[in-house]
Order: structure tokens, then C-alpha cells, then sequence
């Protein structure tokens, strides 16, 4: 049953309750305002009263449900972190066998997202070339995937904040496949060394790795951002 928002009965009795008082001390009538003002007041105090055990039943109620929720958006960032990583052909942190079964690895993941500024991304993406490319994008569609799956079973469940940031970080993600299907379809190989239209294509390769780098960036810093907002609601 859905609770009527608490200052809607609050305002118009504490508002009642005044005129009651009011009118009996300018015009006290056998105590009948008075008695009727303080009878405002106790249904005042009761509905509060009420109003907060009711809110702490659903603080109860949904706690559980809540720390799933935060579980799974761990999970949903480490998703999004590695298969990017991945791509970008950057997983030493899982070459230690010990960190793979380490329960932790999940946040030290998704912490270490906040050093991958715009030019180490785009030192990786210069490495990883135009026929890698392809992997990178097939990482890009993991992790939307992985993404989309968490917002859509726990949507309901986030506040505004946590809804926000993994908007942007589904809207990051996205603007980096453009980049990618663009840098994927030019293969410098097949063009002449001196050709004009090889110079051409390596500029707007150039281009094209340039806002990848700002976009994958982007997305590792929100990665981050919502892992100390997850974090701090866990806490």
C-alpha cells in the first residue's frame, strides 16, 4: 500500500492545531478550542510517531536487499573495469595467482581505474593497434552488457546519485564505439607508405584514438567514483 507523503497530513493539521489555539485565546468558549487544538496536536505527535516506525520497518525490511544490491554493482564495475582492461590488453594485477582467488580483487580492480588518465589510455590503445581494435570493441559490448543487466534488475533500488553515475558511465562506454568501429574499419597496411591518402587516414586515426582515450578514461573514473559512492553506503 503506498503511504501518503508525511507533510501532507502534517502541514494541514500543525495548521489546524494553530487556528484552534488561536481562537481559544481570544475566544475561550468552555475550553472547547483548547481541548480541540491539543486533540490536534496528539494526532500530530501519533502520526509522526507512526510515520518513523514505518520507515524504520522498511530500513529493515529492504536492508538485506540493499546490501545485494551493492554486491551486485561491485560486481556490474569489476565487469566493466576488466573486459575494458582486458581490451586494452592490461590484466597484470590477475597475473599473481594468490589475487585471483583474493575476494578483494574486485575493489583493488576497480580502485586501480582511478590512475587510468587520458594518455595512459591512450598509450595502451596505440599499443594495442587497429587489428585489435575488434577485441576492444568486443570488451566495450561485455561490459554494457554487464552494465545493462545490473540497472535493469536493481534500478528501482538506487538512489538518484547511483542512478546518475551509471548512466554516465553506460553513456561513456557508448561514446567509446564509435571510435572504435571507425579505427577498426581503417587498415593502414593495404595504403601506400608515401600515398596522400595514407596521411590522411593516419590523421583521422589519430583523431579517432583521441576521443577513445577520453571516453574509455572517462569511464574508468566513473568506475571509481560510483565504487566510493557504493563504499560509502555500505559503510
Amino acid at each position: 500500500m503506498n503511504r501518503v507523503p508525511l507533510k501532507q497530513i502534517v502541514l494541514p493539521l500543525a495548521a489546524s492545531a494553530g487556528l484552534c489555539l488561536a481562537i481559544a485565546y481570544f475566544w475561550p468558549v468552555d475550553g472547547l478550542w483548547l481541548n480541540l487544538g491539543t486533540e490536534l496536536i496528539g494526532i500530530l505527535v501519533t502520526v509522526w510517531y507512526v510515520d518513523w516506525i514505518l520507515d524504520r520497518h522498511d530500513e529493515s525490511r529492504w536492508r538485506s536487499t540493499d546490501l545485494l544490491v551493492n554486491e551486485q554493482l561491485k560486481v556490474a564495475l569489476t565487469d566493466v573495469v576488466l573486459a575494458v582492461r582486458q581490451g586494452l590488453q592490461d590484466l597484470n594485477i590477475l597475473e599473481d595467482p594468490e589475487l585471483r582467488e583474493d575476494t578483494n580483487v574486485l575493489t583493488t580492480l576497480v580502485d586501480q581505474a582511478a590512475g587510468y588518465d587520458v594518455d595512459r589510455v591512450r598509450k595502451q590503445i596505440d599499443r594495442v593497434g587497429s587489428k585489435g581494435m575488434e577485441a576492444l570493441g568486443e570488451s566495450v559490448d561485455r561490459a554494457l552488457e554487464s552494465l545493462a543487466r545490473f540497472f535493469d534488475r536493481y534500478s528501482h533500488r538506487l538512489n538518484p546519485e547511483t542512478s546518475t553515475l551509471v548512466i554516465r558511465l553506460e553513456r561513456a562506454l557508448n561514446e567509446s564505439k564509435l571510435p572504435i568501429s571507425v579505427v577498426r574499419e581503417v587498415d593502414l597496411s593495404e595504403v601506400e607508405l608515401d600515398s596522400p591518402i595514407r596521411f590522411s587516414l593516419e590523421q583521422g586515426d589519430d583523431l579517432w584514438r583521441g576521443g577513445l582515450a577520453i571516453a574509455l578514461a572517462d569511464s574508468f573514473s566513473l568506475c571509481t567514483e560510483l565504487n566510493r559512492h557504493r563504499s560509502r553506503a555500505a559503510a
